[in-house]
């Protein structure tokens, strides 16, 4: 699984930072965070907080079980939406009660339904 820890101090230090732009910092966070694995490819954002990303080696009917999977696992809800005319999965980080856990855990499920469903 790839290893997001990393990261923490750097994206601690800009938080302090811009505090009051927290949850849209989440959406930069994500973004940082999915740069080092590389299973996974930006197709869209940040922007307010919102990311948009697909499990590089997979189809589109491959982003649509990725998220219909996470969702089935009742800890965290992503939804899929079209950019370009590609299936994305799109992490909406503005609630308040998001966490870095959570970011973490969403990321780390991605990758592992995509290795699952690719194996």
């Amino acid at each position: 699984m790839p290893e997001f820890d990393d990261l923490w101090i750097s994206e601690e230090q800009e938080s302090e930072r811009h505090a009051p732009g927290e949850r849209v910092l989440a959406g930069r966070v994500v973004h940082r965070r999915f740069r080092c694995c590389h299973e996974l490819e930006l197709v869209a954002g940040p922007s307010l907080g919102i990311v948009c990303l697909r499990y590089r080696q997979g189809s589109d009917e491959l982003q649509t079980m990725i998220g219909r999977t996470i969702n089935e696992s009742d800890r965290t809800f992503i939804t899929t939406t079209t950019v370009d005319g590609v299936v994305a999965l799109r992490l909406c980080t503005i609630n308040p009660r998001t966490t870095r856990a959570d970011l973490d855990r969403v990321l780390t499920a991605i990758v592992a339904a995509g290795r699952s469903a690719t194996s």
